[in-house]
C-alpha cells in the first residue's frame, strides 16, 4: 500500500470521530451477497483488461507500441468511447484487413461498457440494483433490477471474451504484417 493509501486507511482523526457518531448511531445496511459482490469486482477488473487491450491494439496499428509511455500519454484522459472511436479511426486509415470483424467487436464493447456503467455506477441492495436518473420528457426515472451472483459472471465473462477476441484480431494483424514482410517497429507481442 502506498503511503497516501496509508494516511487514508489509518487516519486516526478520522477513526475517533468514527467511535463516537458510531456509538449513538447504528445504521443497518443491506446484506449484498458476497459472490454478487465478487462478481461486480471481477467485472471492474476484466473491463479494465479490455481497456489495456484496445489502448495497445491503437499502439500496433499506429505503430508506436514499442513506446508505452507515449501511447498513455496520448490515450490517458480519453473515455472508453473514446478508446474506440480512436482504434476504429486507426484501423480505417490503416485498411485494416478484418474491419467488418473489428466492427462487430466495437459493437459489443459499446455495449459492454453501457451495462458496465449501468451495473457499476448503482446502489445495490439485497434485493438488487437500484439507479435513479433523469430523463428529458419523463422526469426522474428509478430502474430495479434483480441479477443473480450468476448473471453477473455471465456478463463478466462476455466481457474476457471481447477482451480475447480483439487480442486474437490483433495478433493476427501482427501475423499479416509480418506475412507481408511489414515491420511493425519491433512489436513484440505476448
Amino acid at each position: 500500500m502506498n503511503q497516501e493509501t496509508k494516511k487514508f486507511v489509518y487516519d486516526q482523526d478520522f477513526e475517533k470521530l468514527f467511535s463516537e457518531l458510531f456509538a449513538t448511531h447504528k445504521p443497518i445496511k443491506a446484506k449484498i451477497e458476497k459472490k454478487k459482490l465478487v462478481s461486480l469486482g471481477l467485472l471492474i477488473t476484466k473491463f479494465q483488461r479490455l481497456e489495456l487491450t484496445i489502448k495497445y491494439f491503437i499502439g500496433i496499428l499506429a505503430n508506436i507500441a514499442n513506446d508505452q509511455q507515449l501511447i498513455h500519454a496520448l490515450l490517458s484522459k480519453y473515455s472508453f468511447s473514446n478508446f474506440l472511436l480512436v482504434l476504429e479511426t486507426v484501423a480505417t486509415q490503416k485498411q485494416f484487413h478484418r474491419m467488418d470483424d473489428l466492427k462487430l467487436l466495437l459493437k459489443k464493447a459499446t455495449k459492454a461498457e453501457e451495462i458496465r456503467n449501468q451495473l457499476i455506477h448503482s446502489t445495490w441492495s439485497a434485493g438488487g440494483r437500484f439507479k435513479t436518473t433523469i430523463k428529458h420528457g419523463k422526469g426522474v426515472v428509478h430502474t430495479f433490477d434483480k441479477y443473480s451472483s450468476e448473471e453477473l459472471t455471465q456478463i463478466t465473462e462476455m466481457v474476457n471474451k471481447i477482451d480475447t477476441a480483439i487480442s486474437a484480431i490483433e495478433f493476427d494483424f501482427l501475423e499479416d504484417c509480418h506475412k507481408k514482410g511489414m515491420n511493425m517497429n519491433e512489436v513484440k507481442h505476448i
